[in-house]
Formats: C-alpha cells, sequence, structure tokens
C-alpha cells in the first residue's frame, strides 16, 4: 500500500517536527547536550524565540514562543484533516490573530500565554487551510 502525501499532509509534518524541536532543544540543553544549539539555530528561522514569550522546559526556554508553538499546532491540526473549514471561521480565526498582534504591538496590553498560544493556533488553522485540497464547506 503506498502512502498518499498531500501539501497538507507535508506542512503538518513539517509543522510537528518544528514543535518536537522546540521541546527537544531546551532539554538537550539542561543536559548540556552540544545538539541543542544547532536546534535552537535552526528554529531561530521559525521564531524570534524571545526568551520572555517562550515556555520554560527544564528551565530553559522552548525553541519557538508561545505563540509560535500555537502557530505550528494550529497547521497540524489543519493539515490533520480532522477540521471542517467554513470562509466565516477562517475569517474569525484571521481576525482573532491579527487582533491579538495589534494589541501586543500597539503596547496597550500584554496577553498571557495562554491567549498567545490560542491566537498562534487559530492563525495556524487559517493558514494549514491554504493547503487543504478543495473549497472551505459553507455553513
Amino acid at each position: 500500500m503506498t502512502a498518499r502525501w498531500s501539501p497538507a499532509k507535508l506542512v503538518a509534518g513539517a509543522a510537528l517536527a518544528a514543535l518536537a524541536a522546540a521541546a527537544l532543544a531546551p532539554l538537550l540543553l539542561r543536559l548540556g547536550r552540544p545538539e541543542a544549539l544547532p536546534l535552537y539555530w535552526a528554529l531561530e528561522a521559525l521564531c524570534h524565540q524571545t526568551p520572555d514569550r517562550c515556555w520554560l522546559l527544564g528551565g530553559a526556554p522552548a525553541g519557538l514562543c508561545v505563540r509560535c508553538c500555537g502557530l505550528y499546532a494550529g497547521l497540524a491540526l489543519a493539515g490533520s484533516g480532522l477540521l471542517r473549514f467554513s470562509p466565516s471561521r477562517l475569517a474569525a480565526a484571521a481576525l482573532l490573530m491579527g487582533l491579538s498582534w495589534a494589541v501586543e504591538a500597539a503596547g496597550a496590553a500584554h496577553p498571557p500565554p495562554w491567549t498567545r498560544w490560542a491566537a498562534g493556533a487559530a492563525f495556524g488553522v487559517v493558514a494549514g487551510a491554504v493547503f487543504r485540497p478543495g473549497r472551505p464547506r459553507q455553513t
């Protein structure tokens, strides 16, 4: 039996790999393993890695910030095929991410990590929907 790979599955796999590397890097760092640094360097291309915006794992910051962790989780979820998409849901998710970013960029508020994660996940789902075959369903 041959596996059928779609762009959505490839994006989901890459997103899961980024999340795994983000979790592995601080654990390797804590163990004093030299493999941690190349992981952080590779993830730097995907995220700013500002330590105060990252979860701590084993006392060291994760390789991705909280919002990017949400974004990659959303990409993985979108590529899994477990979600149904509609234009209104996709628009709402994009709006949530945009508002979250704008409020923070304007200095009006500093949202807690879970809201950053949720906004990133919502945007990841929207971005991942681009790679899904077919058109979004109307709801």
